[in-house]
C-alpha cells in the first residue's frame, strides 16, 4: 500500500473533493478478498497522514479497522508522519498515538521494536505455507544505529526471507538515492530532522552499502516517499552473491487508489500487478505489471 496521505488530508475531503473513499475502497477489497487472493499480509509504505494530524488518524483508522484481526497490517513512518503538522523538523509522530506499540504487540505476528513506545521501527513473522518471512519496518531518514539493529534482527533470524520496507529507499530512476554523481528531489538526508547536530542520516545508497548488502536474507527492500512516476525496480546482489528485489511503488499521483498485488508462485515467479478498487481499473504499463523470476534473478514482462 503506497502513500496514504493525499487520501486522509482534510483539504482532500472538502466540497466536491472526496478522496478518502479511495482509500476506504482498497481497505475493504482487502477484507473482502482476504481468502480468494490468499492476502498473507498488507504493507503500508509511509506517508500515513499528509499533516500528522489527529483527524487524518481518525480517517486512516477507519480504514484500519475493516482489515484488522484478519489481514496481518505493517506501516512505516513517513516524513509526512513527523514534526509538527508534518514539517519533519523531529521525529515526534501521533502515530505513536494513534498506533501504538500495544496495539500490534499482543498479535501472533509481532516481534519487537527497537525503542519503547515507537512502531517507527519495528519487526514481525508471518508463516505461509512453507515460506517463512521477516518483515522489517525501518524509520525515515534512518539513524547509524537503526541500521545496526535492522542487521541484528536480520542475523537473528537466518531462517526466515526478510522483507524491509522503508519510506525512502529507491529512486523513480530506478537507482539508489544518494547514488554518487546524480541528483535527487526529496532526499530523505535533506529534511530537518536529519540536518541536527550530532545526528547520523542515511540514504537509499548508505543503507545498501552499509547494511541491506551484507546480510544473505534480506531479499527484498520496498519504498514508496519517491515521486515522478512513483515507480522504479532494481536487482542488486548481495555479498553472499544472492539477489535483492528493490521495488518502488508510490501511487499518491494522481491518487487512484491503487495498490500493488504481488502474487508469489510455487515455482518461483512473482507476479507484480497494480490495481485500483475504486476505480475496477489495473494499470497497464510495463512499469506498473511485470513479473519477477526469483530463481534467474531477473524481470520479466508480464504474463497472462
Amino acid at each position: 500500500m503506497p502513500d496514504t496521505q493525499n487520501y486522509v488530508r482534510p483539504d482532500n475531503n472538502t466540497g466536491p473533493l472526496q478522496y478518502l473513499e479511495r482509500y476506504l475502497s482498497g481497505m475493504r477489497w482487502i477484507r473482502d478478498h482476504r481468502v480468494d487472493e490468499k492476502l498473507a499480509f498488507v504493507l503500508q509504505e509511509g506517508d500515513l497522514t499528509n499533516y500528522n494530524l489527529q483527524s487524518e488518524y481518525d480517517s486512516f483508522d477507519v480504514g484500519l479497522r475493516y482489515i484488522e484481526g484478519s489481514v496481518p497490517f505493517f506501516f512505516a513512518i513517513g516524513n509526512h508522519d513527523l514534526g509538527l503538522n508534518g514539517n519533519t523538523q523531529d521525529r515526534s509522530t501521533l502515530a505513536d498515538v494513534n498506533l501504538p506499540v500495544s496495539r500490534f504487540m499482543g498479535l501472533p505476528t509481532f516481534g519487537g521494536v527497537y525503542e519503547a513506545g515507537t512502531m517507527a521501527n519495528s519487526w514481525h513473522q508471518v508463516d505461509v505455507g512453507p515460506d517463512h518471512y521477516l518483515l522489517i519496518m525501518m524509520e525515515f531518514a534512518p539513524r547509524d544505529e537503526v541500521l545496526t539493529w535492522v542487521g541484528q534482527v536480520a542475523d537473528q533470524h537466518p531462517d526466515r526471507t526478510v522483507i524491509l520496507t522503508t519510506h525512502d529507499y529507491l529512486y523513480d530512476d530506478d537507482t539508489r538515492v544518494g547514488t554518487p554523481d546524480r541528483m535527487y528531489y526529496y532526499a530523505q538526508c535533506t529534511y530537518g530532522l536529519a540536518l541536527a547536530p550530532n545526528v547520523t542520516c542515511n540514504n537509499g545508497e548508505d543503507i545498501w552499502q552499509k547494511m541491506v548488502r551484507h546480510h544473505r536474507n534480506i531479499r527484498f527492500v520496498f519504498n514508496g516517499h519517491q515521486l515522478g512516476d512513483g515507480l522504479g525496480k532494481l536487482i542488486s546482489v548481495n555479498d553472499a552473491g544472492l539477489p535483492v528485489f528493490q521495488l518502488l511503488v508510490n501511487y499518491q499521483l494522481p491518487g487512484d487508489g491503487s495498490l500493488r498485488l504481488m502474487r508469489f508462485y510455487d515455482d518461483g515467479r512473482v507476479k507484480v500487478r497494480a490495481y485500483s478498487p475504486y476505480f475496477d481499473v489495473f494499470r497497464l504499463s510495463d512499469q506498473d505489471q511485470f513479473d519477477i523470476d526469483l530463481v534467474n534473478a531477473v524481470f520479466e514482462p508480464a504474463s497472462p
